[in-house]
């Protein structure tokens, strides 16, 4: 299915590389349980991450008796409002997609069935370390040949902007990320601001990436239960941030936390991109929004 939909979606989702030796991806041996309750929907959600020989990654509402398969791919996603959302031509909805796609690319999975008893994926902790935790027990390594993913490179720079950021890919024969964060000049000049670059080849995404937590300032946080959002966030899954001040008893698990959760949510916004991107992935404040136009803008350009 995901090839169909591709050939209709674009004419351009081609890969321009079909292989690049020494990349290597992971594969799952055996189903993977996790259970939770969505961020925003506050709803409990039983999620199944099992092998797949399809290519990619397949999400299946379990909850939804017929046309509930949506492919994870960029021109899927309907919403990237606090979170990435994806929706198939029959309404069927996945929400907060972000953070189990980090840790499948973070972990080199690139072939992957996550079956969701519900609207969303659960939160967790707010990170991707139990899922991380879980996966990597459940994997074996396998060089590029068997269901190999396919290869997009970088010959051209690509870069979308919004008004307080912007994210772009360069030309490059490594697959890095560097984010530059600032929360849209809230923090400018506080130890909350800053940097961080991660070689997804060569880094390791457990222990650098995987335990970095969403986050948010409490009066956002406020407006968005307001609005029906939050439902499910709390001190346990969210950085809180009030007048400066991290609300959570045992405060940041990093200085740069939430820098390094920029970048975990740019890889797991990335990872709908079909394959592997080959080249540089750099952003300032970037968001859901930025990336997902990214990867349209990138397509778009080949």
């Amino acid at each position: 299915m995901l090839q169909t939909l591709i050939d209709s979606k674009s004419s351009v989702f081609k890969p321009l590389l079909s292989k690049i030796r020494g990349v290597h991806q992971n594969i799952l041996t055996k189903e993977c349980v996790f259970r939770g309750v969505g961020v925003h929907s506050g709803e409990e959600v039983e999620m199944k991450v099992s092998p797949s020989l399809k290519e990619g990654y397949t999400f299946i509402r379990s909850d939804i008796c017929e046309n509930n398969e949506i492919d994870g791919v960029f021109f899927n996603v309907t919403s990237t409002m606090m979170s990435t959302a994806l929706e198939n031509t029959w309404g069927a909805q996945i929400k907060t997609v972000e953070h189990i796609l980090a840790a499948l690319y973070g972990l080199h999975i690139y072939n992957a069935e996550i079956s969701i008893s519900g609207p969303e994926i659960p939160i967790m902790d707010g990170s991707s370390f139990e899922f991380v935790e879980v996966l990597k027990k459940c994997m074996k390594p396998v060089w590029l040949g068997y269901a190999s993913p396919k290869i997009f490179k970088v010959t051209k720079p690509v870069r979308v902007e919004s008004k307080t950021g912007y994210a772009e890919f360069l030309p490059s024969k490594k697959r890095t990320f560097d984010v530059l964060f600032d929360f849209a000049g809230n923090f400018s000049g506080t130890p909350y601001e800053g940097s961080f670059y991660f070689d997804l080849e060569n880094d390791s995404f457990e222990s650098l990436l995987s335990d970095a937590r969403t986050f948010g300032l409490y009066d956002d946080a406020k407006k968005l239960q307001d609005m029906g959002l939050a439902k499910g966030a709390s001190l346990k899954n969210t950085v809180i941030i009030k007048d400066s001040n991290v609300m959570n008893e045992d405060g940041l698990r990093s200085q740069d936390e939430m820098i390094r959760h920029k970048v975990l949510d740019a890889i797991g916004d990335i990872a709908l991109c079909g394959g592997i991107i080959q080249g540089s992935y750099k952003a300032y404040n970037p968001g859901h929004d930025l990336n997902n136009k990214l990867l349209h803008a990138y397509f778009k350009s080949l």
